[in-house]
């Protein structure tokens, strides 16, 4: 038996389903009603090492119990994280994914910077290889309306950096007398650590791709945990579902 989106608006499974639900939050309901006595006051320590005393909120398994989510809704909730990525089994994908990227793209991968826009030693925009574009020191909101236009002209490719170039630099240059413009050809594309030198000296690109990877690892390591946790439920639902079939 494999579990599905199908299997929660299957009206054939509903009275199983309804059961098993049933059955799971009379399970939750006992165990809040078998934990030990939450104390009066509780203590809290702060980062500095200091410690708080509070008053503990009390929650009574009557309280508990209605705080379930109803169980039409438990089943809408059932097939949305079949349906939704950040939900289903894909989040475990989409989190290998972005893993994956962060750790393909380091310091020495290239920027994608085809084509930079400075005045005086300081950057104002950036057009890089995807047609996306990058602005600093005030210049987004003299660029937006440019942006606005390329989208809005669906314009792609060589015809979009093409555009975006001309129309960047003729804005740019009408409050920048010294406007810079260079671009770079497919093989003499920055890296990001040279991106990185060029424009951002102070900007520690190691510490900031390291701290990236952790970033996206946490998340791995979470959606992973999530994603043993959502399987075993799963099987014990299964399970549970095939012997009251078979009975």
């Amino acid at each position: 038996m494999q579990i599905t989106a199908a299997t929660f608006a299957d009206p054939a499974m509903r009275q199983y389903l309804q059961t098993y639900y049933e059955n799971q939050k009379a399970e939750a309901v006992a165990s809040w009603k078998a934990r030990d006595p939450i104390p009066e006051n509780a203590e809290f320590r702060l980062p500095d090492g200091s410690v708080l005393i509070g008053k503990a909120i009390q929650i009574s398994a009557e309280q508990m119990e209605k705080a379930i989510v109803p169980f039409d809704q438990w089943l809408d909730f059932q097939i949305d994280r079949f349906t939704n990525p950040g939900l289903g089994p894909k989040r475990l994908e989409m989190a290998q994914q972005q893993l994956d990227f962060v750790q393909a793209n380091g310091p020495d991968s290239s920027s994608n910077a085809r084509t930079t826009f400075s005045s005086n030693g300081v950057l104002l925009a950036a057009l890089y290889t995807d047609g996306t574009t990058m602005t600093s020191n005030g210049s987004a909101q003299i660029l937006s309306p440019i942006l606005d236009r390329a989208n809005d002209l669906e314009l792609t490719g060589q015809m979009r950096t093409d555009y975006l170039t001309r129309e960047i630099q003729v804005a740019l240059s009408k409050r920048h007398r010294d406007l810079n413009v260079t671009s770079h050809p497919d093989n003499a594309i920055p890296t990001k650590r040279e991106f990185g030198q060029l424009w951002h000296p102070n900007f520690d690109i190691d510490d900031h791709h390291a701290s990236a990877i952790a970033e996206a690892q946490a998340s791995y390591d979470d959606a992973h945990a999530w994603y043993q946790q959502s399987q075993t439920n799963l099987d014990q639902m299964r399970d549970f579902l095939l012997k009251m079939q078979e009975a």
